[in-house]
């Protein structure tokens, strides 16, 4: 994140606070990452998230209002009363002002309130993460799996990196992050686990 350094922040998680470039940085992240079973702000936004019909029963769509469930759904959302949260108002009255200063027109859904949360069964809940590929025949590979791994299907470069981090020995590890595949003569040695 800075300066190709990923460790940064988990090493120094109060930068965000203290550095603006890190924390734009990391507001961008937010804004375009998933995060099963919840889609991306993006997604919401641009109305890529296309609900399905148990998304639609509990209220949730390509509108504000679930942008809001993925930024703090849990403090916010879904509240006992049906009524609003102060801070849903607040983020639905700001963006309102926005879409109004920049001549948009105005938008329903900007609560949620009344919405549920984004759940397994969601049109978003979709396998997000690369991991080691364990299957017969695939050695050197990764694949999509369905749990959450350091390697995110929407950031560029993380196949490789899985591949990498994965199969190429530490003798291999920088030819293989420029490019260079791993073989079975430069990959990891495979442990026989006797049973």
């Amino acid at each position: 994140m800075a300066e190709g350094d990923a460790s940064v922040l988990l090493q120094n998680p109060d930068l965000v606070a203290t550095n603006g470039y890190l924390a734009f940085l990391s507001a961008i992240w937010f804004y375009m990452s998933p995060q099963a079973p919840k889609p991306s702000m993006h997604e919401i936004a641009t109305k890529l998230y296309a609900p399905n019909a148990l998304d639609d029963v509990a209220g949730l769509g390509a509108i504000f209002g679930s942008a809001t469930m993925v930024i703090n759904g849990g403090l916010e959302c879904t509240t006992e009363s049906g009524e609003e949260h102060e801070s849903s108002v607040a983020r639905a009255t700001y963006y309102s002002a926005f879409l109004n200063y920049f001549g948009l027109p105005a938008e329903e859904g900007l609560g949620c309130a009344t919405m549920q949360p984004f759940s397994t069964d969601s049109s978003s809940n979709f396998p997000q993460s690369f991991d080691k590929n364990w299957d017969y025949g695939h050695d050197l590979e990764c694949k999509v799996v369905p749990w959450s791994t350091q390697f995110n299907l929407f950031r560029g470069g993380d196949y490789k990196r899985c591949v990498c981090t994965n199969w190429a020995s530490e003798e291999s590890m920088e030819d293989c992050l420029n490019g260079q595949k791993p073989t079975k003569e430069t990959a990891k040695p495979v442990e026989v686990v006797q049973i």
